[in-house]
């Protein structure tokens, strides 16, 4: 979906990664179904999965297929060339599924970077909840506000080795 500014102004890019439906496993680098496919760029060490579908866990769920963050440290997905250029207030949504029970989502670093990923800033989303019932649970969140860039990168990443994280839907919105 494109948001346009006006004749002659930058085209701000609004956009859902659903990762569409995986038949089997596979490697980013490997697998074919993105929904953002020739026009970003989808990298990283996560790995994309058939199971566990977020369909009816929170409002608008695609479904389908979700990225594994294994618990080891530094296991990753990366969306770049995002242009947030025009968006009024752009934040990332997402749904994440996390376990166990007494994870509250600390140990995943949401960051975004302007400059192609030499430096990135941590972004803050609002904490999962913990405690009986709560893990492998879907639940959606979004971020604070991120800057207004024409190739913004936006990183999801693994920081600890005690949580595994699923995610979906991840998307730029606009936070009015």
């Amino acid at each position: 979906m494109l948001l346009t500014a006006g004749i002659g102004q930058v085209k701000a890019q609004v956009f859902q990664e659903t990762f569409g439906t995986a038949t089997a496993n596979a490697k980013i680098e490997e697998y074919k179904g993105f929904s953002n496919s020739g026009k970003l760029t989808v990298s990283g060490n996560a790995e994309v999965q058939s199971q566990g579908s977020s369909a009816g866990k929170y409002t608008n769920a695609s479904g389908g297929a979700n990225v594994r963050i294994a618990n080891v440290a530094e296991t990753n997905i990366t969306i770049s060339g995002i242009n947030t250029s025009a968006v009024k207030q752009p934040v990332i949504g997402f749904g994440i599924l996390k376990g166990p029970n007494s994870a509250n989502g600390s140990e995943l670093a949401v960051e975004y970077s302007v400059d192609g990923g030499k430096v990135w800033t941590a972004t803050k989303f609002p904490l999962l909840p913990t405690g009986e019932g709560t893990g492998l649970v879907w639940n959606y969140r979004e971020t604070a506000p991120i800057p207004q860039a024409t190739n913004l990168s936006i990183r999801f990443r693994q920081t600890g080795n005690f949580v595994v994280f699923r995610l979906d839907d991840i998307s730029i919105i606009s936070k009015q």
